[in-house]
């Protein structure tokens, strides 16, 4: 803990190599967890499976999370993020070949299984990361790079795979993607050197306790639910936005150029949002700025009169909806305990994962019901409820006080 707290004022010597490493990493796990999100209708009309079934290729990412990230945090506290990292790229490897196997639909699916239970030895590495190798007046801006990470991957993956997959042939393009992970493995083994600098370990009584303390702060709780519902929603939308623009005449193509346009103008906001939090330092306002525009946009993005309109709502959508990330690590670097970052961080991608998983399937059986546009009027009102939760945090500037603290707030 000590080298953690001298790199809480000087940084690590190698961080940004470390850093870029971290950040290619992170944008294959999106890569390969939206492979198949605009590629929904082919994929049950190829297995001739509904179209339910075949976004299990992308809920399973969910499910993983859901299950998975609190272990996952847990081996980061103790096994330091190198090791988290390699372990997760490994996985990543062999279940990414696992798919070249792809007469069965089961097989596929179980590929894409592997591949997200690996996931979340990356991606909750996030808020380490940043503790461990650079100074606490960085955290949100290294936070945002983090998360233009993310969505570089899953912008990349949206946009490029419907092309890869159709123009390659699906088995073609599987051994590309799983070439690939395995080569950055490699690379990662190389770039990144041991460390050790991690958290002691700590008993069965102490993880639990700690688990209870966060669920007690206030503004993590609300953190929690409103990433319950913020995911549930990013979730829903890039998942069935294939089958939406699909029932208004809509390419694949296009449904995946909508969705890598969201993200892509997400890029811009992460960009934007570390510059806001330095010089108002509030969390409120950058959260307001991420709901309540989206309240007015989600429908014009999800039922569009034309796909180049739908490309302009979705960039829109995207610039202040997915603001949202590099605010959502930083609050967990500033409210959870210093040697619990990588345990706050499971938790709450864990809660996440339950919000995409139940949203996305409630909006289709909201669609059976009511038709789309009552499923989407849900998805705004999604947006209304965050906004109201915002109010109740307790907001702080993060770059006034010298470490993260941890206090109970009920």
């Amino acid at each position: 803990m000590a080298e953690i707290a001298a790199n809480a004022t000087a940084g690590h010597p190698g961080r940004w190599r470390i850093l870029g490493a971290f950040l290619v990493a992170l944008v294959l796990t999106q890569t390969l967890w939206f492979n198949f999100a605009p590629l929904i209708p082919m994929l049950a009309s190829r297995y001739r499976v509904t179209e339910l079934t075949a976004s299990w290729t992308v809920l399973v990412f969910s499910l993983s999370n859901i299950l998975l990230s609190s272990a996952a945090g847990e081996v980061i506290d103790k096994q330091g993020y190198r090791f988290a990292i390699l372990l997760g790229l490994i996985g990543m490897t062999i279940f990414a070949s696992l798919r070249i196997f792809d007469q069965s639909f089961w097989v596929l699916l179980a590929g894409q299984a592997g591949i997200s239970a690996s996931v979340p030895l990356i991606f909750v590495c996030v808020p380490r990361i940043v503790a461990d190798l650079f100074p606490l007046k960085d955290a949100p801006r290294i936070s945002g790079f983090c998360s233009i990470g993310i969505c570089v991957g899953s912008s990349s993956s949206l946009w490029l795979s419907p092309r890869i997959i159709l123009g390659m042939g699906l088995r073609p393009s599987m051994i590309l993607f799983a070439a690939i992970v395995a080569a950055w493995t490699i690379c990662f083994a190389l770039l990144v050197p041991r460390t050790s600098a991690v958290a002691p370990a700590q008993t069965a009584v102490e993880v639990k306790s700690s688990y209870l303390e966060l669920f007690r702060h206030r503004s993590l709780a609300l953190l929690y639910v409103i990433g319950f519902i913020g995911h549930g929603i990013f979730t829903c939308v890039t998942t069935w936005i294939g089958v939406l623009w699909h029932d208004h005449g809509f390419s694949s193509q296009a449904a995946g150029i909508g969705g890598s346009m969201l993200i892509i103008g997400g890029i811009c906001g992460c960009l934007a949002v570390p510059n806001l939090l330095s010089r108002f330092g509030s969390y409120r306002l950058l959260l307001w700025t991420a709901f309540v525009p989206c309240i007015f946009l989600v429908t014009p993005f999800l039922w569009p009169t034309s796909p180049s309109m739908g490309f302009v709502w979705g960039g829109l959508m995207g610039f202040f909806y997915l603001s949202m990330m590099p605010t959502a690590y930083s609050m967990v670097a500033r409210y959870a305990p210093a040697d619990r970052l990588g345990a706050a961080m499971g938790l709450y991608l864990t809660i996440s994962s339950i919000g995409g998983i139940v949203i996305t399937i409630c909006f289709r059986l909201l669609k059976q019901a009511t038709g789309w546009h009552g499923a989407i009027i849900a998805l705004e009102a999604g947006f209304i409820v965050m906004s109201l939760l915002v109010a109740l945090i307790r907001d702080r500037s993060p770059l006034t006080i010298a470490e993260p603290t941890f206090e109970v707030a009920f």
